[in-house]
Order: C-alpha cells, then sequence, then structure tokens
C-alpha cells in the first residue's frame, strides 16, 4: 500500500507541475490572476491527492468497501464547496472577470478530476475483482 500511495503522489505532484508550468508559461501574463492561478492549483491538486489516498486508505477497512463510491461523492461535493468558499472574493468579485481567466480556473479542476476518477476507478475495480474472487 505504501508503494502505491508513494506512486499516486509523485504523479499527482509531476502532473501538477507539469500542468501550471505549461498553463502559466505559455498561455498567461504576469499579473494578480497568476497568484489566483496557483493558489488554485495547489488547492485542487492538494486535496485531489488526499483525497485519492483517503479513499485507498479505506478500501482497506472491509465494512467500508461498498460505501466508496458514495464517500467519494460526499468528498468531491466537499472540494467543490471548499473551494467556492475559501475563493469567493476572487471569484464572485463585482468588477468583470474576463472568460479567458474564468476559463483558466477549470484546467486544474479537470486536471485533477481526471486523475482522481483514473486512480479511484482503479481502487474500486481492484475491490470488484476481489469480491468476485470470493
Amino acid at each position: 500500500m505504501l508503494k502505491q500511495a508513494f506512486k499516486i503522489i509523485a504523479l499527482f505532484i509531476g502532473v501538477a507541475i507539469l500542468a501550471y508550468g505549461l498553463h502559466t508559461n505559455f498561455f498567461l501574463e504576469n499579473g494578480p490572476f497568476k497568484a489566483f492561478l496557483t493558489n488554485t492549483y495547489l488547492f485542487h491538486f492538494t486535496f485531489s491527492l488526499v483525497l485519492v489516498l483517503s479513499i485507498q486508505f479505506l478500501s482497506k477497512q472491509d465494512s467500508l468497501k461498498n460505501s466508496l463510491g458514495i464517500v467519494y461523492l460526499a468528498m468531491l461535493f466537499v472540494k467543490m464547496g471548499l473551494f467556492v468558499l475559501l475563493f469567493k472574493e476572487p471569484l464572485f468579485a463585482e468588477e468583470e472577470t474576463p472568460k479567458s481567466e474564468l476559463l483558466s480556473l477549470l484546467i486544474p479542476f479537470f486536471l485533477s478530476l481526471l486523475l482522481e476518477v483514473y486512480f479511484i476507478a482503479k481502487i474500486l475495480t481492484k475491490i470488484d475483482t476481489s469480491n468476485n474472487i470470493r
């Protein structure tokens, strides 16, 4: 389990650094939005990493194996709610935010979501196949 956790951590960090570097160096100008985008990347990838590692840990608990999908969905809603709560000022500012900047916020969300879904699907598939063997 520890070896798998290190693989997950390494992949999350690698994808986050690569995506952030490409996004900020090629598609974004320097300015106040860049700091906000940095915090957005940190939030999404950190929360997603914690979420995946939590599901992996919970998958070892026999009493929770059948509820992991619901636990994941609940944690996903918590993630979205926390994001809006923590970043409400820049998101809902009175001055109009350019559409390109708003769309830029979706990139870290969808990248972290893609990694989440990939690893959660692997975990749930492993549980399903181990239940069928018994």
